[in-house]
């Protein structure tokens, strides 16, 4: 009876994830390739959206550390007063965590950040492959 449940358990951990963006970031994550200074994978949050073309956009960022909202604002400006909490327009993530975003205006916007931000498109043509395996290189901000 046990053997029957540890096989159970194993099985349904096995089965794919019903969730078509779910399947989608994992497809992605499967075969991306880091830049060799960044960090891995599971140390950023990972941010996932769709273009107008139907590519897919995705960005990965270091989270900031978590701070008194305060001390953020004095990070973020140096001391420049006035300083203003930011509205963002996507959901701040920890590390290890990712979401699937409703339009990729809402994917976090960096234009610099070295290999604390990684950013790459996967083409419409890519997209449509969705039986083949991707290779996805991708590469620090900014480089």
């Amino acid at each position: 009876m046990r053997f029957l449940a540890l096989v159970s358990i194993l099985l349904v951990g096995c089965a794919q994830p019903t969730d078509p963006a779910e399947a989608l970031m994992n497809k992605i994550e499967a075969g991306i390739v880091m830049p060799s200074e960044a960090r891995t994978l599971d140390q950023y949050a990972r941010y996932y959206a769709y273009e107008r073309d139907g590519s897919i956009r995705v960005v990965f960022t270091l989270p900031l550390p978590e701070a008194s909202p305060d001390a953020q604002c004095e990070e973020l400006g140096k001391g420049v007063v006035p300083c203003e909490e930011r509205d963002l327009s996507y959901p701040s993530l920890k590390a290890g965590e990712r979401i699937w975003l409703k339009s990729s205006d809402d994917l976090p916007a960096i234009s610099d950040g070295g290999c604390s931000v990684i950013e790459f498109p996967i083409p419409a043509s890519v997209v449509k492959e969705r039986d083949r395996k991707w290779r996805v290189k991708a590469r620090c901000n900014g480089r």
